[in-house]
């Protein structure tokens, strides 16, 4: 897909794509290495042996976690960039970070429990969402990378429903019981 925007976009507008992938990327520095916790934690371990209080308070605290970075980078981008082309990338960059750490929280548990196939339909919609939205785009004569990064952004967040939907015993556990961010070894 990269050639084909490349010939179609101006110079000027694919940079500004390209800036936005690249933010994109980085977000993954905020995932903090609670996936690959989880991943090393409950590796081989039954779906359905999970203790799915245990997971979803640490999900949902990893989800406020995202939240409050992403309202603190929106507030530095208004602040520091206010209505540029920079600031309105970063903007979607941070919307675009909160859905896919918790995509990928979700993920690293479907993964560690052997439901990679559920996973991977997930990935699949996703990209399929932004390969049509993008032909949708391109043939409808916008040339304006915001709506490309918006599409990359709904692509996802639908990602992150779909997961959220495989794992909905941990994502709305039914407990209020209080856990701590770092999984701990034992019973």
């Amino acid at each position: 897909m990269t050639f084909v925007v490349a010939k179609i976009l101006s110079n000027s507008v694919f940079s500004w794509w390209q800036w936005f992938l690249y933010l994109a990327g980085l977000t993954h520095y905020i995932h903090i290495g609670v996936g690959e916790g989880i991943l090393l934690k409950t590796g081989g371990t039954a779906y359905k042996k999970l203790d799915y209080d245990r997971f979803g308070g640490v999900f949902w605290k990893y989800a406020s976690l995202q939240a409050i970075a992403c309202v603190g980078i929106i507030g530095f981008s208004v602040i520091r960039y206010a209505g540029s082309a920079d600031g309105i990338c970063i903007v979607l960059a941070a919307l675009f970070m909160v859905a896919s750490n918790l995509s990928y929280f979700l993920s690293q548990l479907l993964i560690a429990t052997n439901r990679t196939s559920d996973y991977s339909k997930a990935v699949v919609i996703n990209k399929t969402i932004m390969l049509i939205a993008s032909l949708c785009l391109l043939l409808g004569g916008y040339r304006n990378y915001i709506w490309f990064a918006v599409m990359y952004c709904v692509g996802q967040y639908c990602e992150l429903l779909l997961c959220c939907r495989e794992c909905k015993e941990v994502v709305w556990c039914r407990k209020k019981r209080q856990h701590g961010f770092v999984l701990q070894a034992g019973p």
